[in-house]
């Protein structure tokens, strides 16, 4: 048990540096981005601290003179506060008035560093369009854990919000540990002895803070990762309550089972744990108070029965004590909350920096205007659909079928190339040689392209796959054009009216219906484009047998990942497997709003 219990300290320890190196970016993120907001609320902090110590420090002279009956000195002119009931009135009045103003300047802060968090999360959700929708970004798609569409709402709804939270919880820090620092420096000056024995013991409050935070983080984190799993089976016996027909028994032992499940009962053991991780933080605080409280009294009955101790210098240490115990404990609350939001604004960053890095090596990359070679290599290794091949053979001019468990879009194409750029063994630039073609296309082009017969003829001998003898590709096509405004010469002018005739041409397979079979098959068969075809319908490939010499193969993906790739015969093989499998991907989809909503709780 004490081999994994130091196991576990020894991996909580290597974490410290990731755990600095994150807040440390959203410093200097937030610095780079309004620093001179940051040091206005700096400033009104300090403006404020100072103002309270001058309140405290106010009655503190008031009430030792008064206690000592001497009256105070002030460049030669003596004053004394027992004599003179008036001066004594206005300076408490004026010591009040201090501290009132310090409070207004600190809620002022307050309105400002919200204010701030909120334009700081405007900032930060611009940036992520800026990436998803700028080309030079492209690639981004790899960057999110689940499917990209998907992902980019979690980042927008959630590690957004939470990363501008933490930003808040950051600057919020400025004003306890400013607290903190006057408290000490107090304490210091009416007692250096004490404050000796004291100090170091509130720093051995660090020890345990620190692997409390990396607690609430490790909980929240897993909890993220239990919590769709947990729901699946609650999904099923609501959808099974309430649209069929089964026993009531039935429905009844069927949703006690499902409550009952591991994951469900360790999701809810999860939530609960964070929630208590704040309570631990205010006991450690309580202990660590009561041991300083110890300290302080016992340091005062010795040292009384030595010399003589003023009572106003124990109260002002006591209430110096409350401060430096209070900003300590207003510390760890900062470092509590950011430790929960730890996975979000990680996230986040995570999504930026590696945006950043695919930007710049695409801008360097000395790939972008090379023609894709004759054959591309797909590697892929991490498959789980039964008996995949690790490789398979892209040629040009040949066709590959992806699947995924939705009706793709335009933008699961640009995932698609993202996966694809990764896993294809040569490096290549596959988006700055690509076009991306869904049913939406039509009616851009017949908004952008001013189509003519003639334009296109030109044109389309570019497309003529070399290996084939006299297939006439232009005139063939041609004659299965019916109208100056056909779908199919929209569909060739919306690819040839590019400025760089792509060497790759991903489609959904919902852009292929607006065309004839004819077409299609003409088409797919013979040109000298790779051609990736996107679906969600597992027959097509069966449907079109008159092409099947011409698909080099078939990649199987959870609309996020490759999980499966092979032939035709291995595809048909496991069509069954396929499809049991895109059905349970569709009951395990991630319910972003409902993790969103946990998240918002937390910060209560």
């Amino acid at each position: 048990m004490n081999k994994k219990k130091s196991k576990v300290f020894a991996k909580r320890l290597k974490q410290l540096p990731l755990y600095l190196n994150r807040i440390f970016w959203l410093c200097k993120d937030v610095l780079h981005c309004f620093w001179k907001r940051v040091l206005g609320v700096v400033i009104l902090n300090i403006i404020g601290i100072g103002f309270a110590g001058g309140s405290f420090g106010c009655a503190f002279l008031i009430l030792r003179h008064l206690e000592k009956g001497k009256p105070i000195a002030f460049h030669g002119i003596k004053i004394s506060l027992s004599d003179n009931f008036s001066f004594t009135l206005i300076s408490f009045g004026i010591t009040v008035l201090i501290g009132i103003l310090s409070s207004a300047i600190l809620y002022y802060s307050e309105w400002k560093i919200a204010q701030l968090a909120i334009d700081y999360q405007k900032k930060c959700t611009s940036r992520i369009f800026e990436i998803i929708s700028n080309p030079v970004y492209d690639g981004w798609q790899k960057l999110t854990k689940i499917q990209p569409q998907d992902g980019i709402n979690r980042l927008i709804s959630s590690s957004v919000k939470m990363t501008s939270m933490s930003v808040r919880r950051l600057l919020q820090g400025i004003l306890p540990f400013a607290t903190l620092i006057f408290a000490t420096i107090s304490m210091v000056y009416l007692n250096p002895v004490l404050s000796l024995v004291i100090v170091p013991i509130a720093l051995l409050y660090v020890l345990p803070l620190y692997f409390v935070n990396r607690e609430v983080s490790h909980h929240h984190k897993e909890f993220i990762s239990t919590i769709s799993s947990s729901r699946a089976p609650i999904k099923i016996c609501v959808n099974q309550a309430i649209n069929t027909p089964v026993s009531y028994q039935e429905k009844i032992d069927s949703s006690l089972d499902s409550i009952e499940t591991d994951e469900y009962n360790r999701a809810t053991i999860l939530f609960f744990l964070r929630k208590l991780a704040v309570k631990r933080v205010q006991m450690i605080n309580t202990i660590l108070f009561f041991v300083c409280l110890g300290a302080l009294f016992i340091y005062f009955i010795f040292s009384t029965s030595e010399t003589e101790r003023n009572w106003s210098l124990l109260v002002a240490f006591l209430v110096a004590l409350r401060f430096a115990i209070q900003g300590l404990k207003q510390i760890t609350g900062v470092f509590i909350k950011l430790s929960r939001f730890f996975s979000e604004y990680t996230t986040f960053s995570e999504f930026i920096d590696g945006s950043e890095l695919i930007k710049k090596n695409r801008m360097e990359s000395n790939v972008q205007s090379e023609q894709l070679p004759q054959k591309l290599d797909l590697v892929y290794r991490k498959t789980s659909v039964s008996s995949s091949d690790k490789k398979i053979s892209m040629k040009k001019g040949n066709i590959v079928y992806v699947f995924q468990p939705s009706l793709p879009k335009y933008g699961d194409l640009k995932n698609i190339a993202a996966v694809l750029e990764s896993a294809i063994k040569q490096k290549v630039d596959i988006f700055q040689n690509s076009i991306f073609q869904d049913e939406l296309f039509y009616n851009t082009a017949k908004s952008i392209y001013e189509i003519s017969r003639d334009d296109i003829q030109k044109d389309l001998q570019k497309f003529d796959d070399p290996e084939l003898q006299n297939s006439n590709f232009e005139n063939t096509i041609l004659s299965q054009i019916n109208s100056e405004n056909s779908n199919e010469l929209i569909f060739l002018a919306s690819i040839l009216k590019q400025k760089k005739i792509p060497d790759i041409l991903f489609m959904t397979s919902e852009s292929l219906k607006g065309l004839s079979a004819e077409f299609v098959s003409t088409f797919l068969m013979n040109n000298n484009l790779y051609k990736i075809v996107l679906s969600n319908d597992l027959s097509i490939v069966l449907k079109n047998k008159n092409i099947l010499s011409k698909v080099d193969g078939i990649i199987i993906t959870d609309s996020k990942d490759i999980i499966g790739l092979g032939n035709v015969e291995w595809f048909e093989s496991v069509s069954d497997e396929v499809t049991d499998l895109f059905q349970n991907l569709k009951i395990q989809k991630d319910d972003l709003d409902e993790i969103e909503l946990d998240l918002d709780l937390d910060d209560e």
